[in-house]
């Protein structure tokens, strides 16, 4: 009597061990990358992955044979990106100022071509956080010259925003030229040079 019963439980543990045994090489098929599905994404899954590293490999530094070597190598790349930044940055912002500073004393394009010479523009990072923007530029009329530099924040630390009391703007975005030109009178936000014409 004992024997019928040992052959059924051995067929069910062998069947139970069967079952978990195909279970396991279908998860392995499934994950190993022979499913077709696996194989062949669809196209605007792989572009972004292309992109990015592309953009990695733009960033990354190559070539470095010890940790310190590559350490060193991040560095001149970290610096070299915050130097293009803050070209860019002070380009964006020297676009701004001159429209402001025609807008603010009344002249055009051609006059601002003709009698301003900028010398130096830049963008600061200041101990706040904030970002300020200054010009350096010479006014040349009738003969003379006169030098004079303008500056407005492009983007306020809270801490600034209080100090200087505007409440109405937001801190820690990029400022419009409309909340520049409507603080310009703002002692410590921005200075405009008017010209004598």
């Amino acid at each position: 009597m004992l024997e019928p019963n040992r052959k059924k439980w051995w067929w069910l543990a062998a069947l139970v061990l069967t079952g978990w045994a195909g279970l396991l090489v279908w998860i392995v098929f499934f994950y190993s990358g022979t499913n077709p599905k696996m194989d062949n994404p669809p196209p605007e899954e792989t572009v972004p992955a292309e992109k990015n590293q592309m953009a990695a490999g733009s960033i990354m530094p190559t070539g470095a044979k010890t940790p310190e070597e590559f350490m060193k190598k991040v560095q001149e790349k970290t610096q070299e990106i915050q130097r293009n930044y803050d070209s860019n940055l002070a380009e964006f912002a020297a676009r701004k100022w001159k429209k402001i500073f025609e807008e603010y004393n009344g002249v055009n394009a051609d006059y601002l071509s003709g009698h301003v010479k900028i010398i130096k523009q830049e963008v600061q990072k200041t101990q706040d956080q904030s970002t300020l923007f200054k010009v350096n530029y010479r006014i040349e009329r009738d003969g003379s010259q006169e030098e004079a530099e303008d500056f407005f924040f492009l983007i306020l630390s809270e801490q600034k925003k209080d100090e200087l009391g505007l409440a109405g703007l937001r801190p820690n975005a990029f400022l419009s030229e409309e909340d520049i030109k409507d603080n310009i009178a703002k002692a410590g936000f921005a200075k405009i040079t008017k010209i004598q014409k």
